[in-house]
């Protein structure tokens, strides 16, 4: 399917505009040029102008949906007032902004691109080979370039890889990594040229009872029970894992990268299934079920293979907290952690990693609902 690839100028401000840059220069310029407060502002470009529920600002202190906004880039009025702006815009609602603009004395250029197809809007990439951090410095490279066109090609090449094979899922976790690295790097892209259109999370997660199963004697992961709902399997965490990819016979070079990238895609996109299908903004009931995860009793259990001291959920525990939250592992350490206590850890605190994805609020609907 073609894509609308047309680039906007505003004449004497700024050019090369994609939709949602365009908005934001608008706004900028306008406030920079113009006294003006909140209610000024908001008569001049009004919620009608974007054409949702997400106006074409809001007060930064209002916003509760980050990912809609340029939080990285807020404006302050004369009222003291800080406003951000919308980063919703597509061609369907572009033309009400620009329609507002040009009464307003501004005279926007459109240059519109040749579209290109679905496949040529990507690169080659070798995720066979590549890895996790080789896929960060591609996007870092880019960023220090300037390019969004190679940006969003890097992540038309990764949605490629996932869709060509169902064994290559197994990476999907790059998503997230992609979204974040942009996110740790203050960097905006124009979502509106994005591919977008796989459902990550469609294989890719097991589902958590976080109710307990056994209440004889001491509190333990084996007492919790997780479900493959593809095959209505039930087990630990890592026991599903095995199934679904067919693991028993593997050597350590296999275990090191595979089965390490599969556990981080599963353990992440699983917490996301669990918080959004249960509306669970308990820290305790995610603390429990990153607990199964990384202290899985199935780990002890499998003598076929050899896990180096380390299971899969605690080496991905570890990347999510580095690679996706952006924290050194020593961030959330602590000395007699008393509210650790009854899961068995007294050095790491994840009920604060859980408290802090639940306030990140960073499970974007363009993975979700496509």
């Amino acid at each position: 399917m073609a894509k609308d690839y047309t680039k906007y100028a505003i004449e004497g401000v700024a050019e090369n505009l994609g939709k949602s840059k365009l908005a934001l220069a608008i706004i900028e310029d306008y406030v920079s040029k113009n006294l003006v407060d909140f209610a000024i502002l908001n008569a001049a470009f009004p919620d009608e102008c974007q054409g949702g529920i997400h106006g074409v600002f809001r007060k930064k202190e209002d916003v509760k949906d980050f990912k809609r906004y340029y939080m990285n880039m807020p404006i302050t009025l004369i009222d003291g007032n800080i406003i951000v702006v919308s980063n919703q815009w597509g061609i369907d609602n572009i033309p009400g902004l620009i329609d507002r603009a040009n009464k307003l004395g501004y005279k926007i250029i459109q240059s519109k691109i040749e579209a290109k197809s679905t496949m040529e809007d990507s690169i080659q990439i070798d995720f066979e080979n590549i890895g996790a951090d080789g896929f960060k410095q591609l996007i870092i490279d880019e960023i220090g370039n300037g390019d969004d066109d190679a940006i969003v090609a890097i992540f038309n090449a990764l949605i490629d890889y996932l869709n060509a094979d169902e064994k290559n899922r197994n990476i999907g976790w790059y998503v997230i990594l992609f979204i974040y690295t942009l996110d740790q790097m203050d960097w905006e892209v124009d979502y509106d040229i994005n591919r977008l259109n796989y459902n990550i999370t469609k294989e890719t997660f097991f589902s958590f009872n976080p109710e307990r199963q056994d209440e004889n004697g001491w509190e333990s992961t084996s007492d919790y029970i997780w479900t493959d709902l593809k095959t209505g399997t039930k087990g630990t965490f890592l026991e599903l894992l095995l199934k679904r990819l067919n693991l028993t016979n593997i050597d350590d070079s296999l275990l090191d990268e595979k089965l390490t990238d599969a556990a981080v895609t599963y353990f992440w996109f699983s917490m996301v299934n669990f918080i959004l299908s249960s509306k669970i903004h308990d820290k305790e009931e995610l603390t429990k079920l990153m607990w199964t995860v990384f202290e899985d009793p199935f780990h002890s259990n499998y003598s076929d293979i050899d896990f180096c001291g380390e299971t899969p959920g605690a080496n991905a525990m570890n990347i999510i907290i580095n690679d996706l939250l952006g924290y050194e592992y020593n961030h959330f350490n602590c000395e007699e952690n008393d509210e650790m206590e009854p899961y068995g850890d007294y050095m790491t605190d994840y009920s604060a990693v859980a408290k802090d994805i639940l306030d990140r609020d960073i499970f974007d609907d363009i993975l979700l609902n496509n």
